[in-house]
């Protein structure tokens, strides 16, 4: 399974090119590939999400292809090949 990860704004900073290509035999949930993403760059964690009792609290936005994950299945969203997944962060200057 072939995944494009793009990350906007101040997330760009994070990961060169704010694009990170992912191949993954398995299939993966939006959860799984945050933590994936958090292993490759533990810095952006406190970016994507706040962890309270052991439970995600988004601090951004994540679309699938083009798609709010919050109309979707949220963080338990399976992902399929070729999938475009983008990272906003909900604060940012202004």
């Amino acid at each position: 399974m072939a995944l494009i990860v793009n990350f906007i704004g101040s997330l760009r900073n994070f990961f060169e090119k704010g694009i990170i290509p992912f191949n993954y035999e398995n299939e993966i949930s939006i959860k799984d590939l945050i933590n994936l993403i958090i292993n490759i760059n533990p810095r952006i964690k406190d970016i994507i999400i706040s962890s309270q009792n052991n439970e995600f609290h988004l601090n951004s936005l994540i679309l699938i292809n083009g798609v709010e994950i919050s109309v979707l299945n949220g963080l338990e969203t399976k992902l399929s090949d070729k999938d475009e997944i983008t990272f906003i962060p909900i604060i940012h200057g202004g």
